[in-house]
């Protein structure tokens, strides 16, 4: 169903309501099952500073493109957490790190700011 979410197939809010309607017999209730969706749909997470000072940098010299295989909540997401104008274009829906290596892209599947340090250290190192 995951997959289903990420891809387009249903909205992001078809998909919250099939959990709750699963969730729905262990709970007790549907309306308990929804209200833990909700609560587990709240955005939450933060802006690491240090990443979006390095991608203001990198972003001088190449444009970076967020690719990622959220669901259509992604764009809303960047707006309410202040990102909408961090980077250069969104892809979403894009199914792995590969499949944008096999595009010609550079993908990085990032885990930590030094793994992302190290890989952009070229580009920042031009003229």
């Amino acid at each position: 169903m995951l997959r289903a979410a990420v891809t387009g197939r249903i909205s992001d809010e078809e998909w919250r309501s099939r959990i709750a309607d699963d969730l729905a017999p262990v709970c007790g209730s549907a309306e308990q099952a929804r209200e833990l969706v909700s609560a587990w749909s709240v955005l939450t997470g933060r802006v690491d500073p240090d990443i979006m000072a390095l991608l203001t940098e990198v972003r001088r010299t190449v444009p970076v493109v967020l690719l990622s295989n959220a669901t259509i909540r992604l764009e809303s997401y960047l707006a309410e957490i202040g990102l909408s104008e961090s980077f250069d274009a969104v892809v979403n829906t894009v199914g792995h790190v590969v499949a944008a290596r096999e595009a010609g892209l550079t993908g990085l599947h990032y885990q930590h700011v030094g793994q992302l340090r190290d890989a952009v250290a070229p580009l920042l190192r031009r003229g």
